[in-house]
């Protein structure tokens, strides 16, 4: 990485060895996905083409890494092998981004590119994986746009979400109130 470049941080493996940070290249505007290994106190380009890849996550056993790349002009979801990256298998179908795990592995999630919340199942077969069909689960209301960080996550079981969602400006605000029992008379 050159002094002219940043770097974003996306994930760490499961044991801690390995960290996957996101690169500006800067004026090109181009993202590479780049990996620091803390054993060997070493930095290197993971994914790093051509293209702008980012959003990397490790998989929950640390065999495979999820990421988005827009090779097919647009951003969709991808599976790569890890570490040797041999083996590399698409995800998405119409447009995909955030990819996130279930906590098992056996399922990935993504925002498709109409905000809608897809469920991918992924079955393990030998040294490679076979993803299934992709599901829409609901849609959200966001505005991907505006904003490098996730939209979304998703509890460990993939029962629960979590959205970052956009506030209608004339809705009433929430308010807490805390101690509330101490406010109250007898």
């Amino acid at each position: 990485m050159t002094p002219s470049e940043r770097g974003f941080p996306l994930d760490w493996s499961r044991d801690g060895r390995y960290l996957l940070y996101l690169v500006n290249r800067g004026p090109e505007k181009k993202l590479d996905v780049w990996m620091y290994d803390t054993q060997a106190r070493k930095e290197s380009p993971m994914l790093s083409t051509e293209f702008s890849e980012g959003g990397a996550r490790f998989s929950p056993d640390g065999h495979w890494i999820a990421y988005i790349s827009d090779e097919s002009q647009q951003p969709e979801v991808y599976l790569r092998s890890f570490p040797d990256l041999s083996v590399k298998v698409r995800i998405s179908t119409n447009g995909g981004n955030e990819p996130q795990w279930r906590g098992d592995g056996r399922e990935l999630f993504y925002m498709g590119s109409d905000n809608t919340i897809y469920s991918v199942p992924l079955t393990p077969a030998g040294t490679r994986i076979v993803p299934g069909t992709p599901e829409p689960l609901f849609t959200a209301n966001v505005d991907q746009i505006k904003t490098i960080r996730n939209q979304f996550a998703v509890s460990g079981d993939g029962q629960r979400f979590l959205v970052l969602s956009l506030m209608d400006r004339d809705a009433s605000p929430i308010v807490t109130v805390l101690n509330w029992r101490a406010l109250v008379r007898h």
